[in-house]
């Protein structure tokens, strides 16, 4: 019989939940997993633009406790690194719904919103 504990769900936080969670815990991680183009035009401040080599990085020397909030555009992405990410054993994992657009909208107006073509 399988008594492994199930994964952990990833947390679905608002783009207020994320400022209010990141002014409380310094520690937290916020990943902007969109592409370098996207983040030219807008990006939290903090946040850290993931590559390919920072992957590499996260999977290799990153704590599995560590608190990671991912987001992307409007939280698809987002909530696929955070899939991935749990498959690789990390456990604190949460996802920004509405990704940057929703920050645009409820918390940052001074961020420029955008459109991607296929969108």
């Amino acid at each position: 019989m399988n008594h492994a504990h199930p994964a952990p769900v990833v947390r679905q936080l608002t783009p207020r939940q994320v400022s209010q969670s990141m002014g409380e815990e310094p520690e937290i991680k916020l990943l902007d997993v969109r592409t370098p183009a996207e983040y030219e035009i807008a990006y939290i401040s903090g946040a850290i633009l993931v590559t390919d080599e920072q992957v590499q990085d996260i999977l290799t020397t990153w704590p599995k406790d560590a608190c990671i909030i991912c987001y992307c555009h409007h939280g698809i992405r987002s909530q696929r690194a955070c899939d991935f990410l749990q498959a690789q054993g990390f456990r604190n994992l949460a996802n920004m719904v509405g990704g940057i657009d929703a920050w645009s909208l409820e918390m940052d107006s001074s961020l420029p919103r955008y459109r991607i073509s296929g969108e």
